[in-house]
Protein backbone atom coordinates (compact mmCIF):
# COMPACT_ATOMS: atom_id res chain seq x y z
CA UNK A 1 0.00 0.00 0.00
CA UNK A 2 1.23 3.44 -0.78
CA UNK A 3 0.94 6.41 1.58
CA UNK A 4 -2.30 8.39 1.35
CA UNK A 5 -3.91 6.61 -1.62
CA UNK A 6 -4.66 3.42 0.36
CA UNK A 7 -4.05 1.33 -2.78
CA UNK A 8 -1.22 -0.68 -4.20
CA UNK A 9 0.88 0.57 -7.10
CA UNK A 10 -0.77 -2.07 -9.32
CA UNK A 11 -4.22 -0.65 -8.50
CA UNK A 12 -3.06 2.90 -9.12
CA UNK A 13 -1.59 1.97 -12.48
CA UNK A 14 -4.29 -0.36 -13.83
CA UNK A 15 -7.37 0.73 -11.90
CA UNK A 16 -8.26 -2.68 -10.46
CA UNK A 17 -6.95 -5.14 -7.88
CA UNK A 18 -4.57 -7.84 -9.16
CA UNK A 19 -6.00 -11.30 -9.74
CA UNK A 20 -5.35 -13.60 -6.82
CA UNK A 21 -3.09 -16.43 -7.89
CA UNK A 22 -3.98 -19.51 -5.88
CA UNK A 23 -1.76 -22.27 -7.24
CA UNK A 24 -3.20 -25.73 -7.68
CA UNK A 25 -1.76 -28.51 -5.59
CA UNK A 26 -1.51 -32.14 -6.63
CA UNK A 27 -4.85 -33.82 -5.88
CA UNK A 28 -6.91 -30.60 -6.10
CA UNK A 29 -8.42 -31.57 -9.43
CA UNK A 30 -10.24 -34.63 -10.75
CA UNK A 31 -8.74 -34.29 -14.23
CA UNK A 32 -5.85 -36.74 -14.50
CA UNK A 33 -3.89 -34.73 -17.12
CA UNK A 34 -3.94 -31.57 -14.99
CA UNK A 35 -2.97 -33.52 -11.88
CA UNK A 36 -0.09 -35.18 -13.77
CA UNK A 37 1.14 -31.77 -15.01
CA UNK A 38 1.04 -30.34 -11.48
CA UNK A 39 2.97 -33.30 -10.04
CA UNK A 40 5.52 -33.11 -12.86
CA UNK A 41 6.07 -29.39 -12.28
CA UNK A 42 6.50 -29.94 -8.55
CA UNK A 43 9.07 -32.69 -9.21
CA UNK A 44 10.94 -30.50 -11.68
CA UNK A 45 10.93 -27.58 -9.22
CA UNK A 46 12.33 -29.85 -6.49
CA UNK A 47 15.09 -31.14 -8.78
CA UNK A 48 15.98 -27.60 -9.89
CA UNK A 49 16.08 -26.41 -6.28
CA UNK A 50 18.44 -29.27 -5.31
CA UNK A 51 20.69 -28.59 -8.31
CA UNK A 52 20.84 -24.88 -7.54
CA UNK A 53 21.77 -25.55 -3.91
CA UNK A 54 24.45 -28.02 -5.05
CA UNK A 55 25.89 -25.51 -7.54
CA UNK A 56 25.79 -22.74 -4.94
CA UNK A 57 27.73 -24.92 -2.49
CA UNK A 58 30.30 -25.80 -5.16
CA UNK A 59 30.78 -22.13 -6.10
CA UNK A 60 31.11 -21.21 -2.43
CA UNK A 61 33.73 -23.91 -1.91
CA UNK A 62 35.89 -22.71 -4.79
CA UNK A 63 35.47 -19.02 -3.87
CA UNK A 64 36.48 -19.68 -0.26
CA UNK A 65 39.65 -21.51 -1.31
CA UNK A 66 41.25 -18.20 -2.33
CA UNK A 67 40.09 -16.20 0.67
CA UNK A 68 42.21 -15.56 3.72
CA UNK A 69 41.27 -14.20 7.10
CA UNK A 70 43.30 -11.05 7.71
CA UNK A 71 43.29 -9.12 10.94
CA UNK A 72 44.48 -5.55 11.30
CA UNK A 73 45.17 -3.59 14.45
CA UNK A 74 44.82 0.15 14.89
CA UNK A 75 47.84 1.86 13.34
CA UNK A 76 48.57 -0.75 10.64
CA UNK A 77 49.21 0.54 7.13
CA UNK A 78 46.88 -0.90 4.49
CA UNK A 79 46.24 -0.47 0.79
CA UNK A 80 42.68 -0.15 -0.48
CA UNK A 81 41.50 -1.80 -3.66
CA UNK A 82 39.00 0.41 -5.42
CA UNK A 83 37.05 -0.43 -8.52
CA UNK A 84 37.05 2.68 -10.69
CA UNK A 85 33.94 1.72 -12.64
CA UNK A 86 31.95 1.72 -9.38
CA UNK A 87 33.66 4.61 -7.58
CA UNK A 88 32.26 8.08 -8.09
CA UNK A 89 34.86 9.80 -5.89
CA UNK A 90 37.84 8.78 -8.07
CA UNK A 91 38.07 10.48 -11.47
CA UNK A 92 37.80 8.04 -14.37
CA UNK A 93 40.76 7.83 -16.69
CA UNK A 94 40.50 7.07 -20.37
CA UNK A 95 42.72 4.01 -19.93
CA UNK A 96 41.30 1.77 -17.21
CA UNK A 97 44.07 -0.79 -17.64
CA UNK A 98 46.66 1.78 -16.61
CA UNK A 99 44.76 3.13 -13.61
CA UNK A 100 46.03 2.34 -10.12
CA UNK A 101 44.47 -0.79 -8.64
CA UNK A 102 45.41 -0.11 -5.03
CA UNK A 103 45.36 3.21 -3.22
CA UNK A 104 47.23 4.10 -0.09
CA UNK A 105 48.91 3.32 2.20
CA UNK A 106 46.35 4.39 4.80
CA UNK A 107 46.64 3.96 8.55
CA UNK A 108 43.82 2.09 10.26
CA UNK A 109 42.05 4.36 12.70
CA UNK A 110 39.51 2.02 14.26
CA UNK A 111 38.71 -1.68 14.36
CA UNK A 112 35.21 -2.49 13.17
CA UNK A 113 33.54 -5.86 13.76
CA UNK A 114 34.83 -9.13 15.12
CA UNK A 115 37.54 -11.31 13.55
CA UNK A 116 38.65 -10.35 10.06
CA UNK A 117 35.55 -8.38 9.10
Amino acid sequence: MTGDTKMTLFEALYGYKPISNNPLMAGDTTIEAVDYTIRTREEIATILHKNLKKAQGRMQLYANKNRTNKEFVVGDSVYLKLQPFKQQSIPNSAFHKLAARFYGPYRTVERVGEGGT
